[in-house]
């Protein structure tokens, strides 16, 4: 998450002027430091000779997995449907994502060594946001991506880097009190106004997202960005009108299209948590055909919105199971509506933020024979999420190379399963079987006294071709759907 900060009013504001005198800090330098800062993240700059030119492509792409050739198992490479002048990439099944850890030198050294491993594996996506690590994970990728592209484990086109923006990305070397380095970064230089600023964390603001796609640019030393996400709008309906959050994904799109009309990003997309996969019911549902429907006002037929990213895992699977993303009028689970709308899926939180790393419940478990006897639970869990149908690639907080060698090692196994590997046609079918056995089930616990005699028990739970044992799997590792910001 990014730092959340309650902006005061004219009353606290006077308030935290007294405390901060009280405590001696030299507000006059606090300001110079913050319209340093303002000046530099505003007007960020517009020499580029220190960036490393380029963007993914298509014949990139193909090259890597070539490169990676019989290491890769069967369905380890995917296609994701950029179409255009970069045409459809070829990604692999896991990326690298950035988001966990302390900030420190050490953890930076750790993710570099994790990505460095990663890239040479097989893995051609790393994942990324702007307030992740406040900046670290931006700067090291900064750091490793040129020497990786030095040393021959990969070229700049090989490889899809992706960033974030939405939360607000506070810089970690920076010695200034947030409430200046808000006014006097953003609010003074027009990025946002106060009430565009939710919940103390988070914004919209075309003006703002600009801004923000040239820190990212800054931080890791690129050209071009390949996809970059709006992180999380589903965050402002706690606090904002649905139609005033709508509004302002569409400026926020409109904010994108000029980005990769400039070539500071290759394409874009939207990064949620709850957004995509809960139900219409739902206060954070987002309507994907309605948003996707706003890039094509403003880009036309040929706009840039290809990629949607989610949770998804045994016990997140909404994603593949709740019909929660009204498609032409008929109502599907958002991988389904994604596959409908010409959009690619990457999946976050493949193993929960390492909940189902131990402790998997057994049906899960058991759904991956072809790992042999000595699988992990992780490596269960992330084989039952890379194997699910209309997932272009799973994202892994995976910040120790012992990590990505254990993760990695599915890179040479079968990327499709036998009892999952269904053409993507059927899975409508069997998810919609699969919420009407739901539904029948629930209307029978209603009559716990007739389900007792027949003998079927209270916890019943279900197994598809798909999903194994899910209501099982919830009741099991008990685990509660915390909102996050986390590839993983």
């Amino acid at each position: 998450m990014g730092i959340r900060l309650g902006l005061p009013g004219a009353a606290a504001e006077s308030e935290q002027t007294r405390a901060n005198a009280e405590a001696g800090f030299a507000i006059s330098s606090k300001l110079e430091q913050g319209r340093l800062l303002s000046s530099m993240a505003a007007t960020a700059t517009n020499s580029s000779s220190h960036y490393i030119t380029g963007h993914v492509e298509a014949a990139g792409t193909a090259n890597f997995a070539k490169r990676i050739g019989s290491a890769a198992g069967p369905g380890h490479f995917r296609t994701l449907r950029a179409g255009g002048s970069i045409g459809d990439l070829i990604v692999s099944s896991l990326g690298i994502g950035t988001y966990m850890g302390p900030d420190s030198d050490s953890v930076d050294r750790e993710y570099m060594e994790s990505i460095t491993r990663a890239l040479s594996m097989g893995m051609n996506v790393i994942d990324c946001a702007a307030n992740y690590r406040n900046m670290r994970s931006e700067l090291l990728i900064g750091q490793v991506l040129p020497m990786c592209i030095k040393q021959g484990i990969i070229n700049r086109n090989e490889v899809v880097v992706c960033s974030k923006a939405g939360y607000l990305a506070f810089d970690y070397r920076e010695d200034i009190d947030p409430y200046t380095y808000i006014d006097e970064t953003y609010i003074k230089t027009e990025l946002f106004k106060r009430e565009e600023f939710v919940g103390g964390c988070h914004c919209l603001s075309p003006a703002y997202l600009k801004n923000q796609v040239e820190l990212s640019r800054r931080n890791m030393g690129l050209e071009t960005i390949d996809i970059y996400y709006i992180h999380n709008p589903e965050t402002q309906l706690s606090a904002v009108p649905r139609s005033t959050v709508l509004s302002r994904i569409k400026g926020a799109i409109g904010a994108m299209e000029e980005c990769c009309s400039e070539g500071k990003i290759a394409m874009y997309g939207i990064a949620t948590w709850n957004g995509f996969r809960v139900n219409a019911s739902n206060k954070q549902h987002l309507p994907l055909e309605e948003i996707l429907s706003y890039a094509k006002d403003i880009g036309g037929e040929n706009h840039h919105f290809k990629v949607v990213q989610a949770p998804y895992n045994s016990f997140l699977h909404q994603a593949a199971t709740e019909p929660s993303q009204p498609v032409r009028g008929k109502r599907m689970p958002l991988l389904h509506a994604a596959h409908h709308l010409g959009l690619s899926v990457m999946t976050s939180a493949t193993i929960n933020q390492g909940n189902l790393a131990k402790n998997l419940n057994p049906d899960v478990r058991n759904k991956s024979p072809e790992l042999g006897e000595q699988r992990t639970d992780a490596q269960a869990a992330i084989q039952f999420a890379r194997t699910t149908p209309g997932i272009v690639t799973s994202l892994l907080g995976m910040r120790r190379v012992m990590h990505v060698e254990e993760n990695g090692s599915l890179i040479r196994v079968c990327g499709t399963h036998a009892s999952i590997g269904l053409p993507f046609r059927h899975m409508a079918l069997i998810c919609l079987i699969f919420q009407l056995i739901i539904g029948v089930t629930k209307s029978l616990l209603r009559t716990t006294a007739p389900m007792q005699e027949s003998g079927l028990p209270a916890s019943a739970s279900f197994t598809t071709p798909c999903f194994a044992s899910l209501n099982a799997s919830q009741s099991r590792e008990g685990k509660s759907e915390t909102p996050s910001d986390s590839a993983d």
